[in-house]
C-alpha cells in the first residue's frame, strides 16, 4: 500500500480499497474492522507499506491491529526525519516489528542497483555520472535511470549501457527535489 498526503486527508484512505463497498454507511468501527477482515484468514500476508509517516491515524491503527495479531507480516518505510503517527511507532515498539535504519547506498551498491534497472551493465561513465548525481540516495538512483533510459540518453549498444552526451533530469525527479526542499527555510 501507498501512504500519501493526500490520503491522509481521508479516514481509512491507505486502505480504501480493502473495504467492501455497502449501500450504507457503516461506522468508523465498522470499516475499519472490515479493512482488517479484508486480509485476516488469508494465510502469511506480508503488508508493504511505503511512506507509513503519512498514514491517517485509523489506518495506522487497522496495521498496527493486523501486526499484533499476527495476520499479517509488516514492511514499512518511514522517510528519515518525518514523526510517525503513534501506531506506526507502536509497530516496533509494542508489535515487534524490527526497525531497520536503511541509509545512503554505497557507490558499488548505486551502480548494482542502476544495473538492474537498466537490465544490464553500465558503461563506467554512465554508472560514474549515475552513482556521483545520486549521491547514494536509492530513489535519485531509479529516477536517474529510468529518466536517461525515457529520453533515449541512457540507450544499450553491443550489451552495455552507453550514455550519449548528457541526460535530462527527468521531471519526476525534479519534483521529488522540489518537494524535499519545500518545506526548508
Amino acid at each position: 500500500m501507498q501512504a500519501t498526503a493526500s490520503a491522509a486527508t481521508v479516514p481509512l484512505g491507505a486502505l480504501a480499497g480493502l473495504i467492501p463497498s455497502s449501500d450504507g454507511e457503516r461506522d468508523h468501527f465498522a470499516l475499519m474492522r472490515a479493512a482488517g477482515d479484508a486480509l485476516r484468514g488469508r494465510g502469511r500476508v506480508v503488508l508493504a507499506v511505503d511512506d507509513a509517516h503519512l498514514l491517517d491515524p485509523a489506518s495506522a491503527a487497522v496495521v498496527l491491529g493486523l501486526a499484533l495479531d499476527g495476520s499479517v507480516f509488516v514492511l514499512a518505510t518511514i522517510r528519515d526525519g518525518e514523526p510517525p503517527p503513534d501506531a506506526v511507532a507502536s509497530l516496533w515498539k509494542d508489535a515487534g516489528v524490527a526497525r531497520v535504519p536503511v541509509g545512503t547506498l554505497t557507490d558499488a551498491d548505486a551502480a548494482a542497483f542502476a544495473e538492474s534497472l537498466a537490465g544490464g551493465p553500465l558503461e563506467q561513465r554512465a554508472s560514474a555520472w549515475i552513482v556521483a548525481t545520486s549521491g547514494g540516495n536509492a530513489l535519485y538512483v531509479r529516477e536517474l535511470v529510468l529518466g536517461a533510459v525515457a529520453s533515449g540518453a541512457l540507450r544499450a549498444t553491443g550489451g552495455v549501457w552507453l550514455l550519449d552526451g548528457r541526460a535530462p533530469i527527468s521531471d519526476t525527479l525534479t519534483e521529488l527535489v522540489g518537494s524535499r526542499l519545500a518545506g526548508l527555510d
